[in-house]
């Protein structure tokens, strides 16, 4: 009976040693992807390493890289609910009262966005960010309450669900415009591992006479190809470009 009992601990203890080694593991690939700025890739790892995970340490610092994801790509809602986890794990870090309270921002949850920037500042007083945060808000509660006559009109001919931003005229007579976006069209067919958007091109868009601008087109594969182009700016006599390109090599890329 006692060799029995001493083979199911065996067994017990091996399962366990097993799981552990499994679920670190889990986290390593997840934390890989992370740490190489791969944001968008590395969500549902590390929120499927998250549902794996049982040490509480590995737990939350994984509950912070999940808000820090959501930030970086653009998600303000879903990074709310994930520094709201955060912050109730009490993760270690207090930048988490400052992300939570931009993510609150975003979503104009003016007042309770006060408030953690008001806790930011009260554990980290040498940084600005957390008054400028509390001012911040302040001023966008006071316009909305008391709004001016100006409005803000999207231009549907530029903008597109996807990425837009770095708008340049490309001429003197500013009827023709250069912007970077990931819309459909951008050349090549693979998408960012941080953002899970096309690799960003430079489009172009002109204004004719009666003041209406053309469908955007991508500029020509003398400037555009299957890399990340954009962040155009033009040279002041409007003769010269300036943009940037990061190019993607497959031995860099995570597997």
């Amino acid at each position: 009976m006692k060799i029995r009992r001493v083979f199911l601990v065996s067994i017990f203890i091996l399962f366990v040693q097993s799981l552990s080694v499994a679920q670190v593991s889990v986290y390593n690939k997840a934390n890989e992807y992370y740490k190489n700025g791969q944001y968008y890739q590395a969500i549902d790892l590390l929120r499927d390493a998250y549902s794996k995970v049982t040490d509480n340490d590995i737990k939350s610092d994984i509950t912070f890289q999940v808000a820090e994801c959501y930030r970086k790509t653009n998600q303000p809602r879903k990074a709310e609910m994930w520094y709201k986890k955060s912050v109730q794990k009490k993760y270690s870090n207090p930048i988490i009262y400052l992300y939570y309270a931009d993510a609150l921002k975003m979503n104009e949850k003016f007042e309770k966005a006060i408030e953690n920037y008001k806790e930011y500042k009260k554990l980290v007083p040498q940084d600005p960010r957390g008054e400028m945060g509390v001012k911040s808000c302040e001023m966008a509660i006071k316009w909305m309450e008391n709004p001016n006559g100006y409005k803000v009109a999207n231009i549907k001919f530029f903008n597109s669900r996807e990425s837009e931003y770095s708008p340049a005229f490309a001429k003197a007579e500013y009827d023709e415009i250069y912007f970077t976006s990931s819309r459909d069209g951008a050349t090549g067919d693979d998408t960012h591992g941080s953002t899970g958007l096309n690799f960003s091109d430079i489009f172009t868009s002109k204004k004719d006479k009666k003041g209406n601008w053309s469908t955007p087109v991508p500029l020509g594969e003398n400037i555009n190809t299957e890399f990340e182009e954009g962040a155009v700016s033009m040279s002041k006599d409007f003769n010269t470009m300036f943009f940037t390109r990061c190019e993607r090599h497959k031995k860099d890329a995570i597997g």
